[in-house]
């Protein structure tokens, strides 16, 4: 097997616990078990259990514990439900691994959020490790305030068909798939969503400067690695690096690190076309037959990749009122391109060990208007 437990006993209510030695202690034990390199990818994921609606992940600062009490006090001021806050964060990331070892930036932490006033016991997390075909990494020198494309299609050219895994290796950045036209006022509009004001009246973390902890925010909403499908050498969508700062990173200034990894020939692929028939649409009836048939063809692949073709979409793994609520509430909801950008995004990681307890997968259109059919597509890895 190539997915392990990482059993957490208790998490207190709008607590976060930092997890990457848990995840780290897990890797190691699953290459301990099976054959093949020590270079990958280390999927987290979070069951989304009705026992666990208010625990999510995200990736940020490991020092300064005001980072991670300015999260739980950002979050609440996003939402005054637990289940929906955890939209804004992920039940599911993917961090690239080299010899071994989780390769991360020297600030970025695993946080295992719960979103909840009550406490959580018995959490279950399951970490999944799947070697790769190809890799590379480079430092982009990033535009203030800006969001630029990252290079990817070198790698993609290498793998022809299958996944590409993409990390930045900050916690004041950010990364996601984002269309072109979108991408010159990303900024603006996710400064609405956490504005510097909130320095003044809610923030503690606030003596490097008005734009770092909003940076932090904006990296935790946003993230730090996406998954995207390759088809014919080709990226199915275009992967942005957004810096969030005036002057960049502590000691690193806007030259951000990079990290791809690559994986191609393994399960293969399926396209499921599904109908939109209102803001929130459940498609795990859809998509779960096909994932667990990729999986068990793969030579019993561990995890497939879900990726919704629709650029204006956003998958979810909460309930539809949680969905609902989002999307009346949000602090998005002047400006739809943000919403495929934020939380789970357009694409989401599932380990095939998680398959029966995944609940409800759903698509969440900001900008539905009537039905409409739309593609996700389904890798196995």
């Amino acid at each position: 097997m190539r997915t392990q437990g990482v059993p957490i006993q208790a998490l207190q209510g709008g607590a976060i616990a930092l997890i990457e030695r848990q995840v780290g202690g897990a890797v190691k034990k699953i290459m301990m078990n099976n054959s093949g390199g020590g270079d990958g990818v280390a999927n987290v994921f979070v069951v989304p259990s009705a026992e666990q609606r208010s625990v999510a992940l995200s990736v940020n600062e490991n020092a300064d514990p005001t980072v991670r009490t300015d999260h739980t006090a950002a979050l609440k001021r996003l939402s005054d439900d637990a289940e929906t806050r955890t939209l804004f964060l992920r039940k599911s990331v993917t961090l690239p691994v080299q010899n071994g070892r989780l390769d991360l930036g020297t600030w970025q932490g695993i946080y295992l959020v719960n979103t909840g006033a009550g406490e959580v016991k018995d959490i279950e997390v399951y970490v999944t490790f799947v070697p790769t075909t190809a890799a590379s990494s480079y430092v982009l020198d990033a535009k203030p305030r800006a969001s630029t494309p990252v290079q990817t299609a070198e790698l993609a050219r290498e793998v022809k068909a299958g996944l590409l895994f993409v990390h930045e290796k900050h916690t004041s950045a950010s990364m996601c798939l984002q269309r072109d036209a979108d991408a010159p006022g990303f900024e603006k509009s996710i400064s609405v969503v956490i504005p510097e004001a909130w320095n003044h009246d809610l923030f503690e973390h606030t003596y490097e400067g008005p734009d770092d902890m909003p940076g932090h925010m904006k990296c935790s909403l946003v993230g730090c690695s996406v998954t995207v499908p390759v088809h014919d050498g080709t990226p199915l969508a275009d992967v942005y690096l957004n810096e969030h700062r005036d002057g960049g990173g502590y000691g690193v200034g806007h030259s951000r690190k990079i990290v791809l990894r690559g994986t191609s020939g393994t399960g293969g692929s399926k396209r499921v076309s599904v109908t939109l028939t209102g803001p929130v649409t459940e498609v795990s009836g859809a998509v779960l037959p096909a994932a667990r048939g990729l999986a068990a063809a793969g030579a019993a692949a561990p995890a497939v990749n879900v990726f919704c073709a629709d650029a204006s979409a956003v998958l979810a793994l909460c309930s539809s009122a949680a969905a609902e609520r989002f999307l009346k509430a949000s602090a998005c909801a002047g400006d739809p391109a943000l919403y495929p950008a934020i939380g789970q995004g357009r694409s989401v990681d599932i380990p095939s060990a998680a398959f029966e307890r995944v609940g409800p997968l759903l698509v969440v259109s900001p900008s539905w208007t009537a039905a409409r059919d739309i593609t996700l597509i389904v890798t196995a890895f």
